[in-house]
């Protein structure tokens, strides 16, 4: 399940540079609306997302290893 979120945790980081430039300039390239469709499509179950996030933090924290 760690690992799962330390693929994710990039991911999340790309977008946010991808929202911060489409702030900035109003514009991004086709690669990256490409990702955002891709991102959506293959992470789109946010509950599942959600529930291995908690699980996570919650082991992390009984095993002190946060």
């Amino acid at each position: 399940m760690a690992g799962e979120i330390n693929k994710l945790i990039p991911l999340y980081g790309e977008l946010n540079r991808i929202y911060n430039d489409w702030i900035t300039n109003y514009a991004f390239s086709f690669d990256k609306q490409k990702f955002i469709t891709d991102f959506y499509r293959q992470h789109n179950d946010t509950k599942a997302f959600e529930s291995a996030s908690l699980n996570w933090y919650l082991t992390s924290r009984k095993n002190n290893t946060h």
